[in-house]
């Protein structure tokens, strides 16, 4: 399991945490992501209505969280230790 920490863009301090788990088997691969966090100027789990995410802000997470996964995947089959 991977625990990950990003900064999102812009001046304040915002920040998504994670959990990348990566289960292989049998030359196939699945990843799971969970316990996603929004950290603004509190932790708030990101369905937490307190979490005051804007839509700009969800999808600042799924471009963020998209080419994490890409990265991912792109390493994965190029057959690099890793």
């Amino acid at each position: 399991m991977i625990h990950g920490r990003d900064q999102m863009s812009g001046t304040s301090r915002r920040f998504v945490e994670y959990d990348l788990t990566v289960d292989i088997k049998d030359l196939r691969y699945r990843y799971t992501m969970t316990d996603l966090q929004y950290i603004v100027s509190g932790r708030y789990a990101i369905e937490d209505k307190r979490a005051h995410v804007k839509k700009r802000d969800f999808e600042e997470l799924d471009g963020m969280l998209r080419k994490i996964l890409a990265s991912l995947e792109a390493h994965m089959l190029k057959g690099d230790d890793w």
